[in-house]
């Protein structure tokens, strides 16, 4: 029973390894533009105008 139980650590550890890219990049990273998800917008320079009025019919 305690070697069924080391076991599973052991897999549980190394598959959230895995997802973590301790052994290279993530599978669900591959192909990512990873420079696009870094760049962020200034709020600074965002504007916010009022809705035009609609039409009700």
């Amino acid at each position: 029973m305690k070697f069924i139980f080391i076991t599973l650590m052991v897999i549980n550890v190394a598959l959230f390894g895995m997802g973590q890219g301790w052994f290279g990049t993530p599978r669900a990273d591959v192909g990512r533009n990873t420079a696009m998800l870094q760049q962020q917008l200034n709020a600074t320079q965002l504007t916010v105008k009022p809705a035009a009025p609609q039409a009700r019919p």
